[in-house]
């Protein structure tokens, strides 16, 4: 929640839990995945919970699936890699 106060973000709110764990209806505009293997299951939960126009920013592994566009890889200090996925339009699915 740091960066959220530091930056001054409005309207935002950090959630530290697992996405099986959320309430089905709920969505959110940017999700961040770290340590988890992006896998065919987690992509289909990414899909329920991005909204079109939504990003995923993952570290390390990229998000292969139908229903999201590499936006963008960012090299991190550490040698990992940041991927910026954007959610397709829905009607897509």
């Amino acid at each position: 929640a740091l960066p959220i106060c530091v930056l001054g973000l409005a309207r935002c709110e950090v959630l530290a839990s697992r996405f099986e764990d959320l309430d089905a209806s709920f969505t959110a505009d940017v999700v961040t995945v770290r340590a988890v293997r992006l896998d065919p299951a987690l992509a289909a939960l990414l899909a329920r919970l991005v909204p079109a126009g939504g990003r995923v920013l993952s570290f390390g592994t990229p998000v292969d699936d139908g229903r999201f566009r590499q936006a963008e890889s960012v090299p991190l200090p550490d040698g990992s890699t940041l991927y910026v996925a954007l959610r397709n339009d829905q009607r897509a699915d």
